[in-house]
This record gives structure tokens, C-alpha cells and sequence, in this order.
């Protein structure tokens, strides 16, 4: 009996195995087509669009979408339904941000493979042994084949990470950015700078000498409550020309400020700047987000300004080469950046939403447990969700639930920290009537009457994609999904024979507008130098 009534809902295991609908939410889910769902779905979008506008409706990834996926979503709100209400769930893009800011363009400018080169590693704010075991105990590895390196840690808690390292530094809460600033305070003042690399390959370092030189170093110890022995201790390490990797997060694990990870990532940038420990093998710098998107909004397009390509709603060129590329109108792309996922979730607790679409697996469950959140999609006229999961807290506040296949069931392309580029191929079949999420848009798409969605497989959706990378700077034009069948690679890869970009910058010139690194601002909390 509770195997039949199972059967009948599309539970087996946990698993969604069939689509199942409602026309109002104090009515059960029932069991119907994917015709008579993906219709369903695609008369609410628009009809939402034709009596409340085109903004009315929007898109959230919950997480671990893969490229292909988020792709197709991003063209057809953006592109076709006129909406640039797309966002990931949770995802702040801290590092795409500081390399950005540093470096004129997202992704590190090293590779895991630095590792193994690098003579000191240094790790700031970031437990890597509980965040990233797998990449921790590669560092490991390496520091006992290699005696003469140094793992140094910085931390205000005395973490698995710290206890493996050569130099333990316990800074108070929050002040991980100063002690950085001492031990660059202090190189400074001995000359220990790379003068060539900073006269060349860099800007803003005069501001930076200058800021620096200006704080009061008494101060600084006074709260970061670090003994001058221990900033002596990495000055020694680092100071010496050695080859210096650097780790650090994105995100703020402990409440203390939401800038704190910023303070950081912009302290150990301009660290790395002023050595010239960049481009380098065994030198330069990995920010690391708690929960790692397996794509870059930019690239694929995710996010309220981005465009796939790294391009942005805002270029009215960019816009017509994509509306031309894609046989929209012109026009067809707004030219506002359309609401973060907070922002729409708050448009949708005042009852401006009527349309919210939800796909992928949540990688933060805290999150979406939320009572905010919730009622924000109690809120919303019509919800959709797309899933693997029938337990999913979501499921009760959607109108539409639609299977998902989930990792080794299907095809899929993602990208990892060091820009690496990795192919899944499907080695399970998935259960029921569960499809791919790209796949699910791309019906949808074609429901709606629009062409341009008629993908055989997800090696057509990736090379459409990558086809519109082509002369950017996230250039992985040359990753056709036959390459990457054959084995990982990195990008930027701008042609068929080219081998992947594993590190970046190695000659020198950056992807800003000047061509140079950029050393960024620092905060002033260690005060002016005593006179």
C-alpha cells in the first residue's frame, strides 16, 4: 500500500520522479505529463508578462546548476522573455570580484599545480582541512617532499588547518587584514619589494607606500594582538624571494563583518603585488567561496547585470551582438540590471512578483529554510520547481514540481577554482521521467513559441556557449565539447589546438585597461602613524 501511494505521487527513495502540478496551492499535487506541466509553466509566464510586464517574473539558481543549465535559463529570460530577474541563491562572487578589481578579469591568476612549486603557502582566514580536505592534504604532500617549504596560518581560531602549520599566527577576530598589513608594513620598510614588477606591471603602489607607511605600527599589534615575533616570522618567510602561494576566502564564516573576507582578499593581493609573486610558477593567489559555484555567473550569464560572456546589460553594443546572435529583436534585452536574488525576494514579500522559477539542489539548507524565505514564495502568484529531491522543504510552497536528474545521470560541464574545465558524462540512468535542467528550459523555451532551443544534447548547448566567448576575457572558445571528453582543461583556451591557459599573466601584462595589477585600498582601522 505505501509502495502504490508512492508510486502514484512519483516518490521513490527520496527521489521526484514525475512532474506534478496544481491549479491552486490548497489543492494536492497530481501527476501529469511533461507536455501538460511544461505548458502549464509557460502560459503563467505569460501570462504574468502580458498583464504585469515583462520584470514580473524571475529566476533563481539554488545552487550546483551546471553550465549548460544556467546557460539556457539566462537566454531565455534575458534574451526572450525580456527579464533580466536572474541570480544564484547565496552567492556573493567575492573572488570573481577581487580578481576583477586586481587583475581586470575573473579567475585566479594560479593553478593547483602551483602547489607543488611554491616554497611558501600562505593561508589567511580560510580552515582548508575542513573547507577543502582533498586541496589541503595536497599542500601537506607537498610540505613533507619538500622540507625547505613554510605553511604559515593566520587565524583567529586554532583550526585543523592551523596545527599542521610551521607558523601558527592567532590574530583576534577580525584583524587578519592588519596583521598582512604589518608584515607588508615592515618588508616595506626594509626594501623588500619587487621594484621592477611594481614599476612595470603594476599601479597605485605610491598610494599604497604611502597609506602604509602612515599607519601607526603600535596600533596595528595593539589589535590584530599578535606578538612583533611572529610578523617578524613571515616577513622572514616571505621576504627572502620565495615563491609565495596564497589561499583565502571568500565568504564570512564568522559574523563578524560582512567586509572582513574583503579586507583580506585586498591585503593579500597587494602582498602578492608588491613581491611580484604573480604569473609565476608557485606564486599567487586563490580565493576560495564556502559553497564553490560549478560555473561564473559572468560567463554563463547569471547574475542581474551579467550577460553571457562576461558582457553586461548596460553595453548597448554588447546587447545588439548578443539580440543579432541569438535572432531576438532589438530591443529584446532591457537595459537595466534586473534584481539580485535579495531583491527579489523582497519583491516578491510585497507582491511584485508573480512569476519565480527555482531550479537546482540548495547547497546551503539553512538558507532555504528561512522563514523570509518561505513566505516570500507564499507571496508569489505562480512558483516553479524544478528538482530532484520530493522531500525538499520548497516543495509545498511550489504550483509545479518538475524531477531532476542529478550528477552521473546526465551530461554537464563545470568549472572549479583554478579554471579548469570538467566534463561529466552520464553513467546512470535517471529515475522515472527525470530530465536535465537545461533540458527543462529548453522545452519550456519552445512551448513558448521561440526558436533557438532545440538542443539534441548538452555538448550543443556547451558549444553554443562557448562560441559566444570567443575574443573575451574569459575566452574558452577553443574548449569544444569534444576536447573535453578526452580529459579536464583550463581556460582561457581561445582556439581548437590551443592547450589551456593553466596559469595567467606570465608575460606580464594584465587584463585591466592600463595593462597593469592594481593595488587595492586598504582599510584605515590601524590609525595614522604616531608622530
Amino acid at each position: 500500500r505505501v509502495t502504490q501511494l508512492a508510486e502514484k505521487a512519483g516518490r521513490v527513495m527520496g527521489r521526484l520522479r514525475l512532474p506534478l502540478m496544481r491549479r491552486h496551492r490548497r489543492d494536492e499535487m497530481r501527476r501529469v505529463s511533461w507536455d501538460q506541466a511544461l505548458t502549464h509553466v509557460a502560459d503563467e509566464i505569460q501570462k504574468a508578462q502580458i498583464t504585469r510586464g515583462r520584470r514580473s517574473v524571475g529566476w533563481l539558481d539554488l545552487g550546483r546548476l551546471d553550465m549548460e543549465s544556467a546557460y539556457v535559463f539566462s537566454k531565455l529570460f534575458k534574451g526572450f522573455l525580456g527579464s533580466n530577474n536572474t541570480d544564484v541563491i547565496g552567492d556573493e562572487g567575492a573572488a570573481a570580484q577581487l580578481y576583477t578589481k586586481a587583475f581586470g578579469a575573473d579567475g585566479s591568476p594560479a593553478c593547483f599545480d602551483d602547489i607543488e612549486h611554491a616554497q611558501v603557502i600562505l593561508l589567511a582566514d580560510i580552515d582548508l582541512a575542513s573547507t577543502h580536505p582533498v586541496l589541503f592534504e595536497r599542500i601537506i604532500e607537498h610540505r613533507l617532499a619538500s622540507p625547505h617549504c613554510r605553511l604559515v596560518v593566520i587565524d583567529s581560531k586554532r583550526t585543523k588547518t592551523a596545527v599542521r602549520a610551521d607558523a601558527y599566527v592567532p590574530a583576534a577576530p577580525g584583524e587578519t587584514a592588519t596583521v598582512l598589513q604589518l608584515v607588508a608594513k615592515r618588508l616595506l620598510a626594509q626594501g623588500r619589494f619587487d621594484a621592477r614588477f611594481v614599476r612595470r606591471q603594476s599601479e597605485g603602489f605610491t598610494d599604497y607606500r604611502v597609506q602604509l607607511e602612515s599607519m601607526d605600527e603600535s596600533v596595528m599589534l595593539g589589535r590584530c594582538g599578535v606578538h612583533p615575533g611572529r610578523i617578524d616570522e613571515i616577513v622572514e618567510f616571505v621576504g627572502d624571494g620565495s615563491r609565495l602561494l596564497s589561499f583565502t576566502r571568500g565568504t564570512d564564516r564568522s559574523g563578524v563583518s560582512e567586509s572582513l573576507p574583503q579586507e583580506v582578499g585586498a591585503a593579500l593581493v597587494n602582498l602578492q603585488l608588491q613581491l611580484g609573486q604573480i604569473g609565476h610558477g608557485g606564486c599567487g593567489l586563490f580565493v576560495l567561496d564556502e559553497n564553490e559555484l560549478p560555473f561564473d555567473p559572468a560567463t554563463v550569464g547569471v547574475g542581474a547585470e551579467h550577460l553571457p560572456g562576461h558582457r553586461g546589460v548596460r553595453s548597448a553594443s554588447q546587447r545588439l551582438w548578443l539580440e543579432q546572435t541569438w535572432g531576438v529583436l532589438e530591443g529584446s534585452i532591457p537595459s537595466e540590471p534586473g534584481l539580485s536574488a535579495e531583491q527579489m525576494l523582497a519583491a516578491a514579500g510585497q507582491r511584485e512578483l508573480s512569476v519565480l522559477w527555482l531550479a537546482g539542489e540548495a547547497a546551503d539548507d539553512d538558507l532555504v529554510n528561512e522563514p523570509s524565505f518561505l513566505e516570500a514564495l507564499d507571496a508569489v502568484d505562480f512558483v516553479v520547481l524544478q528538482t530532484s529531491d520530493v522531500n525538499s522543504p520548497l516543495a509545498q510552497h511550489a504550483d509545479v514540481l518538475l524531477p531532476t536528474a542529478r550528477w552521473l545521470e546526465t551530461d554537464g560541464t563545470t568549472v572549479n577554482a583554478e579554471r579548469r574545465v570538467l566534463r561529466s558524462h552520464r553513467l546512470l540512468d535517471p529515475p522515472g521521467e527525470a530530465k536535465p535542467d537545461w533540458w527543462i528550459a529548453a522545452r519550456t523555451a519552445q512551448f513558448m513559441g521561440f526558436d533557438g532551443f532545440h538542443y539534441g544534447q548538452a555538448g550543443d548547448v556547451w558549444n553554443e556557449l562557448v562560441g559566444l566567448t570567443a575574443d573575451t576575457v574569459c575566452d574558452y572558445s577553443g574548449l569544444h565539447s569534444d576536447r573535453l571528453d578526452d580529459e579536464p582543461m583550463h581556460w582561457p583556451c581561445p582556439h581548437r589546438h590551443h592547450p589551456g591557459l593553466a596559469r595567467r599573466y606570465a608575460s606580464g601584462r594584465f587584463l585591466t585597461p592600463t595593462g597593469r595589477a592594481r593595488f587595492l585600498p586598504m582599510s584605515t582601522g590601524a590609525g595614522p602613524a604616531a608622530s
